[in-house]
């Protein structure tokens, strides 16, 4: 999978959800696809959902957005919110993107894409399974092995792996050669290969592009210079969060500092902000933060938003 940022992510969320609440009118009430979206029909003047600008759509209301921004920061970045603490919650996400996929009324919709929902699922799924050691529990291997099962638990498949790892499963596969240096230790279990959750672990760290799970409070204190920020979505819940705590809203704190208004948390969320040492010094001393730490880690997220910003422009050319 190409690289892809949460703005990218999120217009996806957009695209899709709307699609779905167009659709969902066929079966249900009448104009019920506005009540789904959180939006006001005589307000916006309309006559069907499809025609509301995308700029008066606020998918930040909708549980999903939240819960899949949390899982791309989870599966892509290895930071895991407490947002992820309840497994369960997840895995509603993770059904109802499934199920999307296969849904006969929105595959109809000539603009619906779910791809990157889908690679941010899966991605999540196969590190919880790294982190949470439950192993595999898919219907299938139940239904195989039912006899078996017991000691599939602490163990992850192939293909798991080899998503974290950013490779395909056939490398994957010549890399558990035991001829290979440094090869990851698998065994064969009925009619698959599977490896145990710590040789994965251990395999795993020694790929270059591999990240550890940390553990976060997206709202509140972090290791800045070690964690740092992981999106801009990332970003904007860490300083909700923060200003919250000194109860402040974006707006009452961007009257001293215009950086951080309502307006430009927007534009964390979808990945954007200008890069201002002065007032980003000045939200650090408003928000109690070390000064240093924090401007520097929201520079490195800087310079990371703006080559992926030039590198998605050269692969146009």
């Amino acid at each position: 999978m190409k690289h892809f940022t949460i703005r990218d992510l999120r217009q996806e969320i957009c695209g899709y959800m709307v699609g779905l609440a167009n659709v969902l009118e066929r079966v249900y009430l009448p104009d019920s696809g506005f009540g789904l979206m959180g939006l006001d029909k005589k307000e916006l003047g309309v006559d069907r959902i499809s025609d509301v600008p995308v700029d008066r759509i606020d998918i930040d209301r909708l549980r999903v957005t939240s819960t899949l921004c949390d899982l791309y920061d989870y599966g892509i970045n290895g930071i895991r919110s407490q947002s992820l603490s309840d497994w369960s919650d997840a895995e509603d996400t993770i059904n109802f993107v499934d199920g999307l996929s296969s849904f006969p009324l929105l595959e109809e919709n000539a603009d619906f894409d779910i791809r990157l929902s889908s690679y941010v699922t899966k991605i999540a799924h196969a590190r919880h399974i790294l982190d949470s050691e439950d192993g595999v529990t898919d219907m299938q291997d139940s239904i195989d092995q039912a006899d078996l099962l017991p000691t599939l638990i602490g163990i992850i498949k192939l293909h798991d792996i080899a998503l974290l790892a950013g490779m395909d499963e056939k490398s994957v596969r010549n890399a558990a050669n035991p001829k290979v240096k440094n090869h990851l230790k698998t065994f064969n279990h009925g009619n698959g290969t599977y490896a145990r959750v710590e040789d994965a672990r251990e395999w795993l760290a020694s790929r270059r592009g591999f990240k550890p799970t940390v553990e976060v409070d997206k709202t509140l204190d972090r290791d800045l210079p070690q964690i740092g920020f992981s999106s801009g979505d990332d970003l904007a819940h860490y300083l909700e969060g923060r200003l919250a705590s000194k109860n402040l809203s974006p707006d009452t704190a961007g009257t001293k500092i215009p950086w951080v208004t309502t307006a430009k948390i927007v534009d964390l969320k979808m990945g954007k902000f200008e890069f201002n040492k002065d007032e980003l010094a000045a939200l650090a001393a408003l928000l109690e933060l070390d000064s240093k730490a924090f401007v520097l880690a929201t520079f490195a997220l800087h310079q990371k938003l703006e080559r992926l910003g030039i590198e998605q422009a050269l692969e146009r050319l």
